[in-house]
């Protein structure tokens, strides 16, 4: 039985950690009203989202998927994913995370946030080993160079560009990989977009 009920900003949450129970999972309860989810944020395992009421707008590893009640999706270990309700509903769901303890690293500073998007309902996380920061491929260089992009790379948060570089170098697919690419050029041309998010600090002023 899960007997800790805590209420944060995103609305209700009922979890439970399994080491407290021998499970090797770990569950947690969502229970909110329309508006912004956790903040993007990714596990050294993968989560599993089971939709039982309302809509969710996910985004995982910058792809955006709509979902409702009966939906099933999965961040997979490593994947940077966030979600929203976009209502006009409650939305309730459970997320299972492979794992017997909560474990998360958070990857937009708190002054980034869109407002009333938090980095977590209150929970003593465990802490995640930081990712180990990523050497620039002289193909990546060369597209950023011919795209005349290299200072807008240059120019956002240290966690962005090793992100991208990380997800890139993650393509199985040469197709998969072009994909990506093109996706981080568009975002850095456009600016303000960051894994097909809002991402205000980098929006250019002129």
């Amino acid at each position: 039985m899960i007997d800790a009920l805590k209420a944060g900003p995103l609305g209700a949450a009922n979890e439970i950690e399994g080491r407290t129970t021998g499970a090797e999972t770990s569950v947690i309860v969502v229970d909110m009203p329309p508006g912004p989810g956790p903040a993007l944020h990714r596990h050294p395992y993968a989560e599993t989202f089971i939709l039982l009421e309302g809509r969710a707008r996910f985004t995982i590893e910058g792809k955006q998927i709509e979902a409702s009640a009966g939906s099933v999706l999965v961040a997979p270990a490593h994947a940077a994913h966030t979600f929203e309700n976009p209502g006009p509903g409650r939305l309730l769901q459970v997320d299972i995370h492979a794992s017997d303890r909560f474990i998360t690293e958070w990857l937009v500073p708190e002054a980034e946030r869109p407002q009333g998007q938090v980095a977590a309902p209150a929970r003593k996380q465990g802490v995640m080993p930081k990712r180990s920061r990523a050497v620039m491929p002289a193909g990546i260089r060369r597209e950023l160079d011919d795209a005349g992009l290299m200072q807008a790379f240059k120019a956002r948060p240290p966690y962005q560009r090793n992100d991208y570089l990380h997800w890139i170098a993650r393509s199985v697919r040469p197709a998969t990989q072009r994909k990506r690419i093109d996706q981080m050029l568009d975002e850095l041309r456009a600016g303000g977009v960051y894994m097909a998010m809002a991402h205000p600090p980098s929006k250019p002023t002129t």
